[in-house]
């Protein structure tokens, strides 16, 4: 699991947090997925915007 990322977007024992431990427990192909694709269109966006 992409730890930075959960760094940058959960406070520690939110509900952020919690819901990704939750899920991580339960689905766990499908959330490495969610990351995999989500920085892959995130760097794409990033090379579209850049000057």
């Amino acid at each position: 699991m992409n730890t930075g990322f959960i760094r940058r977007v959960a406070v520690p024992g939110g509900m952020t947090a919690l819901a990704i431990e939750i899920l991580s427990r339960y689905v766990p192909q499908a959330w490495q997925t969610v990351f995999r694709e989500t920085a892959g269109r995130e760097a794409k966006s990033r090379e579209s915007l850049a000057l």
